[in-house]
C-alpha cells in the first residue's frame, strides 16, 4: 500500500509567499483578496501536497490561481444577485431591446451601401465566415489586399453609425458592448428580423464590439469585471476543472522563472495620429495599385516590432488609423520610400511618388517545364538577399509580371508541393524589362501549428494587430552541403501572420532542416531548429512573457542623451529588439528574451556602450548607463581657391582593430553646405582619410591623421575633380549591340570605380565624370570573367571616344573531376585570366557551376581549393566556338599549417592582414588569399600545397609587410610568419 507523503513544512511554503502574491495580484481588485487567496492556497497546501517535492512551486501556482478563478466567479454572481434585487436590470429589457434594433437596422443599411468590393469583402467574411486567406483566394487578390478593405469597410461602418445613431460613438458602442456579451440573444420583431439577422450574420455581435473598441478609450486595469480578469489570464478551461497538477507543455522552450518584483515606473504609450497614404507612378500620376509598403514609427519604442507592412488598394492608398505620432519611415518593397511626420490626435495625408522602375516578367515552372498555377513570388528588400514579402502570384500559365522594380533584389517563387526556387537577382536600369525563369524543383514540405500563450490561450489575430507572427528562416547561411556531396534548396526568410486562433501553416518549404521563429508583442521570442516534411510537420508554439529593460541614458554631465539606440539582438532582425530614447534620455524594451541578454546603447557623439544582463521571463529591469564622447575629428573639403566642396563623402578608418569584434573603427560622413565635416568620438589612434567626389569616385587619401587635433582642411586642385569621361559602342561579334556594364578602374583602386551599362537597343554607352589619370576598363556580361581593356590615360576636361568594341565569340570548357561525381572534394573553383603577363582578378564559381562554363578567348588558370586535397592548377587556352575539356585529380599533398605571429610582442598587431601563397616554380598564385582582419600571436590558417617551394607574401592596408620563403616535402609542415 501506498502512503501518504509527508505534510509540507510551513517555512517550505513561506519561502513561495511572495511568488503566489505576484501571480494572483493582476486577477484580483485589492489587497486584501490576495491574502484570503494566498491564505486558502496554504491551508489546500497543508491539507494535501503533490507527490514530486520539486514541483511544489508549480503545484501551488495552479491551486492559487483555480482559487483566485472560483473567488472572481463568485464575485460576478454576488454582484449580478445585488443589481437584481436592486432593480437595475429588470425593467430595461424594451428599451434595449429597441436599441439593440435600431443598431443592426443602421448596421445592415451601412453594409448595403457600401460600394464594391467593399461591400462583397465584408459579406464574404461575415456573412459567409471566410477567413481572410479564403477570401484572397476566391477573389484572386493578395490577403493583404483583403485586410485593407475590410479595414476601409470598418471604418466607412463606424463613420455611418456616427452619424445615424443618437448620441454617436459613444451610444451605439454601448448598446454594441450588450450585443457582445448577450452573443447576439435578441428579442426582435418581425418587420425587422430579416434585415437584423442579415445584419448580425453580417458583422455579428462580437465584430460589432470590435469596432467600437477600435477607437474606445482603454479602460484601467482596475476598472475591468472579474470576468474579464479571469477570462485574460486563466488557464484553459480543462485544466481549471481537474485536481491542481504540475502544468506541462509540448512546447520546445524552457520554463519561465518566476517574475520578480517589477520597479519600472509609470510608461505612457507615445500618442498616436493616423496617416492617409497615397502611391502614384511617377510618369502617369496614375495610383500605384497592389504595392507593398512597410511603415516603421520611428519614434516609437520599438520601430521595428511595430512595424506595418500593407497593400495599396485600387486607388493606390493606404489608411493606418493608430500611428505613433511622430517621424514615420515608409519603405517601397520594389523601390521608392519617404518620411512623413505625424501629429498626435490628426490625420496626416502623403502622397509618395514612385518611380516606374524595370519591368519584371516572369514564368513559374517545375522541373518539367509546366507552369505552376498560384505560385507565390516573393521579392526581397532592397540589397538583401535573405528577408522580403510576397507581392503577386503566378497565373494559371505560371507567368507573372511586377511593375516599378528597382535594383538590387532578388525574387523568388513558393508553391505548395514544391521546394522553393534558388533567389534570382534583379539587375538593370529604370525602363528596361527583365525576364526571369523560376524554377520549382519537384518536392516541397510544410509545416504548421498553433502559437499560444504559457496558459494555452491563443494569440493570434485575423488582421495581424497585435497577432503572433510566425517566420522560416535558413541555417547555416541559406545552403549546406549534404553527405552525399550535393547541395541543400536554397531557401529565402519570409513572415506569416497567425490567424484569430493562432494557427499558421507554411507551405512550400524545402525539405531539409531550417529554423521556426516565433514573437508577439509582448512575448520574448522563440526559436527552433525543423525539417519540413511532405505530410507536413506539426509545432506547438508556447510563448512566455518579455522581459522588459528599461532606463535613462545621460552624459558625463548628466544631461538626457536623445535619440542613442539601444538594441538587443542583431539590428533590424526578426527576433531583435531596437528601440531609441526619448528627448528626457528614457528607453524601454519590452519584448526581450529572458536568460542572459546584452544590451548595445550606440551614439554617433558617445560610442558604445554595452552590458549582459540575466533576465527573467516577465521581470523589469532598469539600466541607465553614462555615455562619455571620445575626440572628434573636424575639417572641412575645399578647392584651389578655398571655395567649400559640399556632397563630397568623407571616409575615417582606423588603425587598430577592436579585440573583441576583430573589425576596424570606421564612420562614413558627406560634406555640408559649407564643405565641413566631422566625425565625433574618435579612438584615440592613427587615422586614414579618404575624400571621394558626390559620385564616390576616389578622390584623396590622407594619413597618420589623428582627432582631438586642429580643423583638418582638405584642398582639392582642379586636376583632381571630376572632368573626363569614355564612351563607346559595345557589339557582339556578328556586329549587334548588346548590354553589358563598363566599368573603370584607377590605378590599384577597386573601390572608387565607375560603371555604366550599355544600351541594349544601340549598345552605346558614356562613363564620366572622372578625375584624370589612367585608368583599366572592364567589360562585364552575366556570369562570364570579365574582359580587359588595354589601360587608358583621361586628361583633364577630355571625353575619350573608343569607338567600337566588337567582343569575340565565346568558347566552351567542361571541366571533369577523376573518380567523384560532380566537382568532388573541392570547396570551390577560382579562375584567372592572363593579361599579357598579369593574371587577372580571380572569379570564383559554384562548384555546380563549373561543370560547363562559357568563356572569352584567352589564356586561362583554373583554381580548385578542398580541406583534403592540396590545390589544383591547370592551365588551358579558350579557342572561340571550341570546346576545351579540363581534368581534374585529387591529391592529397601535404597539410601546411601557417602560424601568424608579431615580432614584437609590444606592438599593436596589424589589421587586415591578407596572406598570399605564390608557387615559385611557375611564379602563380597557389592558394586562394587568407583574409585575417586582425592578427595576434598564434594565428592560424592551413592549406593543402603539392611539394614544391613557395612565398607567402603578407600585406595589410595596402602595405606589404614580408616576403616569407618556405618549402613543402612530402610530409605535413608547420610554417610561422614572422611580421614586424
Amino acid at each position: 500500500m501506498q502512503s501518504n507523503p509527508p505534510p509540507i513544512a510551513p517555512e517550505a511554503l513561506l519561502r513561495h509567499a511572495d511568488f503566489i502574491r505576484r501571480l494572483v495580484r493582476p486577477l484580483l481588485s485589492d489587497e486584501a483578496a490576495v491574502d484570503d487567496v494566498a491564505q486558502e492556497t496554504w491551508v489546500t497546501a497543508l491539507q494535501r501536497r503533490p507527490a514530486q517535492a520539486d514541483s511544489l512551486k508549480s503545484w501551488l501556482g495552479s491551486v492559487a490561481r483555480r482559487v483566485a478563478l472560483r473567488r472572481l466567479r463568485g464575485d460576478e454572481r454576488r454582484t449580478r444577485r445585488e443589481q437584481e434585487v436592486a432593480g437595475t436590470g429588470v425593467g430595461d429589457d424594451d428599451r434595449s431591446n429597441a436599441a439593440r434594433e435600431v443598431l443592426l437596422e443602421n448596421v445592415t443599411r451601412a453594409v448595403l451601401d457600401l460600394a464594391e468590393p467593399y461591400r462583397s469583402t465584408v459579406m464574404l467574411r461575415y456573412f459567409e465566415g471566410l477567413g481572410p486567406k479564403e477570401i484572397a483566394r476566391r477573389t484572386g487578390v493578395p490577403v493583404a489586399t483583403v485586410a485593407s478593405r475590410l479595414q476601409r469597410a470598418h471604418a466607412r461602418i463606424r463613420e455611418r453609425l456616427d452619424r445615424d445613431t443618437d448620441g454617436g460613438r459613444r451610444a451605439w458602442s454601448a448598446v454594441a458592448s450588450s450585443l457582445a456579451l448577450s452573443h447576439g440573444a435578441l428579442v426582435m420583431s418581425s418587420s425587422l428580423k430579416v434585415a437584423t439577422s442579415i445584419a448580425a450574420v453580417t458583422i455579428g455581435a462580437v465584430a460589432l464590439w470590435s469596432l467600437a473598441s477600435q477607437d474606445a478609450p482603454s479602460v484601467p486595469a482596475n476598472t475591468k469585471s472579474a470576468s474579464e480578469r479571469a477570462h485574460a489570464l486563466a488557464p484553459p478551461r480543462e485544466a481549471a476543472d481537474e485536481d491542481p497538477a504540475p502544468p506541462t507543455s509540448t512546447a520546445r522552450v524552457a520554463p519561465a522563472p518566476a517574475p520578480a518584483p517589477t520597479p519600472e515606473p509609470a510608461w505612457t504609450k507615445p500618442k498616436t495620429g493616423a496617416l492617409a497614404f497615397r502611391a502614384v507612378w511617377e510618369n502617369t500620376r496614375l495610383p500605384a495599385v497592389d504595392r507593398v509598403f512597410g511603415f516603421f514609427p520611428w519614434d516609437s519604442d520599438e520601430p521595428f516590432a511595430e512595424r506595418i507592412d500593407w497593400v495599396t488598394d485600387e486607388n493606390g492608398e493606404i489608411l493606418l488609423e493608430e500611428v505613433a505620432a511622430g517621424e514615420v519611415m515608409i519603405y517601397g518593397q520594389s523601390g521608392g520610400g519617404g518620411r512623413a511626420t505625424i501629429e498626435a490626435g490628426e490625420l496626416t495625408e502623403y502622397e509618395l511618388v514612385v518611380s516606374e522602375g524595370m519591368l519584371v516578367t516572369g514564368v513559374v515552372v517545375d522541373v518539367d517545364g509546366n507552369g505552376v498555377d498560384g505560385a507565390r513570388i516573393w521579392l526581397s528588400d532592397r540589397g538583401n538577399d535573405e528577408d522580403g514579402v510576397f507581392v503577386t502570384a503566378a497565373d494559371a500559365r505560371g507567368e507573372f509580371e511586377l511593375l516599378g522594380v528597382s535594383a538590387y533584389h532578388s525574387i523568388a517563387a513558393f508553391a505548395p508541393g514544391y521546394a522553393p526556387s534558388a533567389p534570382h537577382r534583379i539587375e538593370g536600369h529604370v525602363g528596361e524589362t527583365v525576364e526571369v525563369r523560376l524554377e520549382l524543383p519537384a518536392q516541397g514540405g510544410s509545416i504548421y501549428g498553433f502559437v499560444t500563450d504559457a496558459y494555452g490561450a491563443s494569440i493570434g489575430d485575423e488582421n495581424g494587430n497585435g497577432g503572433a507572427v510566425v517566420r522560416v528562416e535558413p541555417l547555416r547561411g541559406g545552403r549546406f552541403q549534404r553527405p552525399d556531396g550535393t547541395w541543400s534548396h536554397e531557401l529565402v526568410g519570409f513572415d506569416a501572420v497567425c490567424d484569430v486562433a493562432g494557427r499558421f501553416e507554411l507551405k512550400g518549404l524545402p525539405l531539409e532542416p531550417i529554423r521556426l521563429l516565433a514573437r508577439a508583442p509582448g512575448f520574448a521570442p522563440f526559436s527552433v531548429e525543423l525539417t519540413p516534411t511532405i505530410e507536413g510537420t506539426s509545432e506547438r508554439v508556447t510563448l512566455q512573457r518579455a522581459a522588459i529593460v528599461f532606463g535613462t541614458i545621460t552624459n558625463g554631465e548628466g544631461a538626457p542623451l536623445a535619440g542613442v539606440k539601444v538594441q538587443e539582438g542583431p539590428y533590424g532582425s526578426f527576433a531583435s529588439s531596437f528601440g531609441r530614447t526619448r528627448a528626457d534620455g528614457t528607453f524601454r524594451l519590452a519584448n526581450l528574451p529572458f536568460g542572459s541578454v546584452e544590451l548595445l546603447a550606440e551614439d554617433p557623439n558617445y560610442g558604445r556602450v554595452t552590458v549582459e544582463l540575466e533576465l527573467l521571463a516577465g521581470e523589469a529591469v532598469e539600466w541607465s548607463p553614462v555615455m562619455v564622447a571620445g575626440p572628434a575629428l573636424v575639417g572641412s573639403v575645399v578647392d584651389e581657391d578655398g571655395q567649400p566642396r559640399a556632397g563630397f563623402t568623407v571616409d575615417a578608418l582606423g588603425s587598430k582593430a577592436d579585440p573583441e569584434t576583430r573589425r576596424l573603427w570606421s564612420e562614413q560622413v558627406r560634406t555640408s553646405s559649407d564643405g565641413s565635416f566631422r566625425f565625433a568620438n574618435c579612438p584615440d589612434e592613427e587615422l586614414h582619410v579618404e575624400v571621394h567626389d558626390a559620385n564616390y569616385v576616389l578622390i584623396d587619401t590622407l594619413r597618420g591623421i589623428h582627432a582631438g587635433g586642429d580643423p583638418l582642411t582638405i584642398v582639392v586642385s582642379d586636376a583632381q575633380l571630376p572632368s573626363a569621361g569614355v564612351r563607346g559602342t559595345i557589339v557582339d561579334w556578328e556586329g549587334e549591340p548588346v548590354a553589358a556594364t563598363v566599368a573603370l578602374f584607377g590605378p590599384g583602386d577597386t573601390r572608387g570605380y565607375r560603371a555604366a551599362r550599355s544600351a541594349l537597343d544601340t549598345g552605346d554607352f558614356e562613363v564620366g565624370a572622372l578625375p584624370p589619370g589612367v585608368y583599366s576598363l572592364t567589360l562585364q556580361i552575366d556570369d562570364r570573367p570579365a574582359l580587359g581593356h588595354p589601360e587608358i590615360e583621361l586628361a583633364q576636361d577630355e571625353l575619350l571616344d573608343l569607338g567600337e568594341w566588337r567582343l569575340p565569340a565565346p568558347g566552351r570548357v567542361e571541366i571533369a573531376v577523376v573518380g567523384h561525381a560532380g566537382s568532388g572534394p573541392y570547396d570551390d573553383i577560382w579562375l584567372l585570366r592572363q593579361k599579357g603577363d598579369v593574371w587577372g582578378p580571380p572569379i570564383q564559381f559554384a562548384r555546380e557551376d563549373v561543370d560547363h562554363m562559357i568563356l572569352w578567348p584567352g589564356h586561362y588558370l583554373l583554381q580548385a581549393h578542398g580541406v583534403d586535397v592540396c590545390v589544383e592548377q591547370v592551365e588551358l587556352d579558350v579557342v572561340a566556338d571550341e570546346l576545351a575539356r579540363v581534368r581534374l585529380e585529387p591529391r592529397p599533398g601535404a597539410e601546411c599549417t601557417f602560424i601568424v605571429r608579431t615580432t614584437d610582442s609590444a606592438s599593436e598587431p596589424p589589421a587586415f592582414v591578407i596572406v598570399s601563397l605564390v608557387d615559385e616554380a611557375r611564379k602563380r598564385s597557389a592558394a586562394k588569399w587568407a583574409e585575417l582582419q586582425a592578427v595576434t600571436d598564434g594565428t592560424a590558417f592551413t592549406r593543402r600545397l603539392p611539394p614544391g617551394d613557395f612565398t607567402a607574401l603578407v600585406r595589410a592596408l595596402g602595405t606589404e609587410l614580408a616576403r616569407i620563403p618556405f618549402s613543402v616535402r612530402e610530409d605535413d609542415c608547420r610554417i610561422e610568419l614572422a611580421l614586424p
